[in-house]
């Protein structure tokens, strides 16, 4: 049996014998809850009550994402999720079983379902839709339910999706540097409660 602790990070769970890979550098905040083949790369930030669950496929977070508080990612078998790298994914957002590529914004209780990927650059906007088998074109405006493209995204919106990762990137390296999120601390703990 394995019994969770609760520190200043994330909890951290295997599946099947396989556990979370997690960048040094990444930050999981108390309450995020990650499990299975889930990859989290460098600079990447998960916030409070975010699930990040990989049983039947992976999970992966390239370089810089965020993933927002109490946002779902999940998977289907042979469905993984693939977050790209500088994406931005808002609070309540529910990401399953698909492509999410680099820079682009998926906003606060939007939902993408499997199999559809995001090209790079596009946002889908609060509480929209994305259907299962979805293609969307890269530096699209995806708006509704039903989910349908409206429109280009604009320069100074692409702008801002920029500011919008790197102004979490800094904001994880404060939390990293105020002692809360490092993830080789729980790891510590875990080793010790497990001999202790």
């Amino acid at each position: 049996m394995i019994t969770p602790v609760r520190l200043t990070t994330g909890l951290i769970f295997p599946y099947r014998g396989v556990w979370p890979t997690i960048a040094p550098t990444a930050y999981i905040a108390p309450g995020a809850v990650i499990i299975g083949d889930v990859t989290i790369e460098d600079e990447c930030s998960v916030w409070s009550n975010a699930v990040l669950r990989g049983d039947m496929a992976p999970v992966y977070v390239r370089r810089g994402a965020n993933v927002q508080e109490n946002c779902t990612v999940h998977v289907d078998a042979e469905t993984p999720t693939t977050i790209g790298e500088r994406c931005v994914i808002g609070h309540n957002a529910i990401i399953h079983g698909a492509t999410i590529e680099p820079g682009t914004m998926i906003a606060m209780h939007a939902t993408v379902l499997n199999r559809s990927i995001v090209g790079a650059g596009s946002i889908v906007a609060a509480a929209a839709l994305v259907p299962e088998d979805a293609r969307i074109p890269p530096r699209s405006m995806v708006m509704g339910v039903p989910g349908k493209v409206r429109r280009e995204v604009l320069e100074d919106e692409i702008i801002r999706l920029a500011r919008n990762a790197d102004g979490y990137i800094a904001l994880s390296r404060e939390y990293l540097a105020s002692g809360m999120g490092r993830v080789a601390d729980l790891v510590h703990s875990f080793a010790e409660a497990a001999h202790g």
